[in-house]
């Protein structure tokens, strides 16, 4: 039959469910399509537009029939801007499509008999949750449907906001983010508004032109305190005086305003050089107990709530006595190690980015935990570089929270060498985490609890927490 369905053809569609990624899923007679921008419950008139050996995609051309999980989008640039892509579906839908898709990834791509798992933990804040948004300039800004004409057509050479979708080149100009905090809001107008009255040009991506190329803002939710960081493209700090002088009559939360010096063609300022122009180097998160140094560089988890919720659930899972010999795998700057270290013998986490190490031992020290000890190094090689520490202290428990890739076969071949007899897997990747779990239950673990996590409502992202035991031999 799919040889039958030619490119170009058009066809009625029901959405039966999202995909991982936000893409409808639909039959065909017997044929999956996936189909951009619908919601679960809508009939469609859809177009083919890919032909692929197992399955179609199409773009909709008209809705048939309406969802019943369809609500009214709050953000005003919802239809041009990349950042949620389920703005329109119901809050309680997006958690049942969250589920099913750690469910649906476990069977088929783990080939994992899982019926149930535990029900996710909602976000109680679905807006204004974000602590961290990077927005660009762009001299080409992206044109939204009819605005042609109107009398207050903004300039078409200035943009401060973000991408549509599939556009490296455009930036849509965002006036209010509703993920973003209030205040973040306002700082975002208040940059907007005077970089133009400064005359302070935008950054051109094609031919790599132009002074202001960054903005972003940093507001943990239970500090409260700001971090800006302005990314220029060449250092020339006096001409943003300005802009810094409004910025620190505009909020007295506003502890760290930052200038980093991005020359390169890429758009990573990651470890490009800084200026402090106001306050200090860094601000603090505050999670019970604890508190965190984030800088311009450092990563934190952009949910802080559901942070906390995903690191007590951590800590709970571990099961901890006192006597445990801990091991966490991709520390980062060391959050979880600190939040299960007082329950543990003692916490080693290993991170391959030096920075995040640095940050880390920073943390332990700033939170006077004493139990703790961190690594710099290659995960792929823990037995060559690490030898002594997995002899002397062989690992009971394992946390890894790896990039969305998943774990590298090599580092992979190295945790089932090192043999824990826990594993406690945070992945924000439902696919990669599934093929993973599959090669831990294929090397004699048990998967225990799935837990997912809602990090990042009216996104396809997810969180998932899967415990994993050893088999007694």
């Amino acid at each position: 039959m799919q040889n039958l369905i030619k490119k170009g053809s058009e066809i009625t569609l029901t959405i039966d469910a999202l995909s991982y990624g936000g893409k409808g899923i639909s039959r065909y007679d017997g044929i999956v399509i996936f189909t951009n921008n619908v919601l679960p419950g809508q009939i469609i008139k859809a177009k083919i537009i890919k032909k692929k050996k197992s399955y179609l995609e199409a773009i909709p051309i008209q809705i048939i029939k309406e969802s019943t999980f369809k609500q009214k989008e709050k953000c005003n640039h919802f239809y041009d801007c990349g950042g949620c892509k389920t703005q329109d579906l119901k809050y309680e839908e997006q958690i049942n499509q969250k589920e099913n898709q750690i469910i649906e990834a476990l069977n088929h791509l783990g080939k994992i008999n899982v019926k149930e798992i535990e029900p996710i933990i909602k976000s109680d804040i679905i807006y204004e949750y974000r602590n961290k948004m990077e927005f660009s300039f762009s001299n080409s800004r992206w044109l939204i449907n009819n605005e042609k004409g109107l009398k207050d057509e903004k300039p078409k050479d200035f943009a401060l906001g973000l991408h549509p979708p599939r556009r490296f080149d455009k930036i849509v100009d965002v006036d209010n983010c509703e993920i973003q905090t209030k205040l973040a809001n306002k700082i975002l107008a208040l940059i907007k508004k005077e970089s133009i009255e400064n005359d302070l040009t935008p950054y051109d991506i094609i031919n790599h032109t132009g002074f202001m190329r960054n903005i972003v803002i940093k507001h943990p939710k239970y500090s409260d305190q700001i971090m800006i960081n302005i990314i220029t493209a060449y250092k020339q700090d006096d001409i943003l005086i300005p802009i810094v002088s409004k910025l620190k009559k505009l909020s007295p939360n506003i502890k760290s305003i930052i200038n980093t010096i991005n020359d390169k063609k890429s758009d990573s300022a990651y470890g490009m050089p800084q200026k402090l122009l106001y306050g200090k180097k860094f601000i603090v998160e505050n999670l019970n107990e604890f508190q965190f140094e984030i800088s311009a560089d450092s990563f934190f988890q952009t949910n802080s709530i559901q942070a906390l919720n995903m690191y007590k659930y951590v800590r709970k899972e571990c099961k901890l006595s006192g006597s445990e010999i801990v091991y966490d795998f991709y520390c980062g700057t060391g959050t979880i190690s600190i939040f299960v270290a007082k329950n543990a013998k003692k916490v080693y986490g290993f991170e391959i980015v030096e920075s995040a190490i640095k940050d880390a031992k920073k943390n332990a020290l700033k939170n006077k935990v004493k139990n703790t000890e961190f690594h710099c190094g290659d995960l792929s090689k823990m037995l060559q570089n690490y030898s002594n520490i997995i002899k002397n202290n062989p690992c009971d428990i394992l946390i890894l929270d790896p990039p969305r890739s998943g774990l590298h076969p090599k580092t992979l071949k190295e945790v089932l060498r090192i043999n824990p007899k826990k594993i406690i897997y945070v992945s924000c990747n439902p696919t990669t985490q599934a093929r993973d779990v599959r090669e831990f239950i294929n090397s004699n673990y048990i998967m225990g609890k799935v837990q997912p996590i809602d990090m990042f409502p009216h996104t396809y992202h997810i969180e998932c927490v899967i415990t994993l035991d050893k088999k007694n031999d």
